[in-house]
C-alpha cells in the first residue's frame, strides 16, 4: 500500500538523473539536516518560502554522497562477486560498477567481477537483467534472494502458465 503523505521543509543541495528519473538530494532541518534522496515525481506540491535561506554544508558533495551507491539508494556498503558467462563478459568487465572493483579471467572466457556498493535493491535488480548469463557468488543473503526470485518467476512462466499475463 502507498504511504501517506509527508510534508517537511527541505533544503534542496543536489539534483541527480538516475535511470530515467529526477532525484533531488536535500537536507530535511526537521531531521537534524539530515540528507535525503527524494524522487521528483513523488512530489505533490511545492511551496517557495520567499524569506528562508540556507547554505549547503562545507563537508557536502555529492560524488562523495553518492560514491558507495549502486544507483540512487544509500545504505550500507556490501562485498558482491558475480560470474558472468563468456557472452555477457564482456559488457561486465567494460564499465566501473562499485568501489574496489577487481575482475577475475577464468579459463572458458567467463568472469568474475567484485566490487563495494550499497543498494541492495539495484544491485538485485542488475544482476536479474542478466538473467541466466550471471549468478552471484557472494554474498550468500544476495544470491538466495535471486534463487527465490527465479523460483517465483518459473512459477509464472513456467509450464506454459498464462493465466496472469496480460497481452
Amino acid at each position: 500500500h502507498a504511504e501517506s503523505p509527508k510534508t517537511y521543509e527541505i533544503e534542496p543541495y543536489t539534483f541527480v538523473d538516475h535511470g530515467n528519473a529526477l532525484y533531488c538530494i536535500a537536507a530535511i532541518p526537521a531531521h537534524n539536516r539530515d540528507i535525503r534522496v527524494l524522487a521528483i515525481e513523488r512530489i505533490e506540491y511545492i511551496e517557495l518560502l520567499e524569506d528562508t535561506k540556507f547554505t549547503v554544508t562545507d563537508d557536502y558533495s555529492p560524488e562523495s554522497y553518492l560514491g558507495s551507491s549502486f544507483g540512487i539508494i544509500i545504505e550500507e556498503s556490501m562485498r558482491v562477486r558475480v560470474r558472468f558467462n563468456p557472452e555477457s563478459a564482456l559488457y561486465a568487465r567494460e564499465r566501473v560498477w562499485g568501489q574496489e572493483q577487481h575482475v577475475e579471467n577464468l579459463a572458458d572466457g567467463a568472469i568474475v567481477l567484485s566490487f563495494t556498493a550499497a543498494g541492495r535493491m539495484e544491485i538485485k535488480r542488475w544482476v536479474l537483467s542478466f538473467g541466466s548469463s550471471a549468478r552471484v557468488l557472494e554474498p550468500e543473503s544476495l544470491a538466495k534472494e535471486i534463487a527465490e526470485e527465479a523460483h517465483r518467476l518459473s512459477a509464472l512462466y513456467g509450464s506454459g502458465n498464462t493465466d496472469d499475463i496480460v497481452t
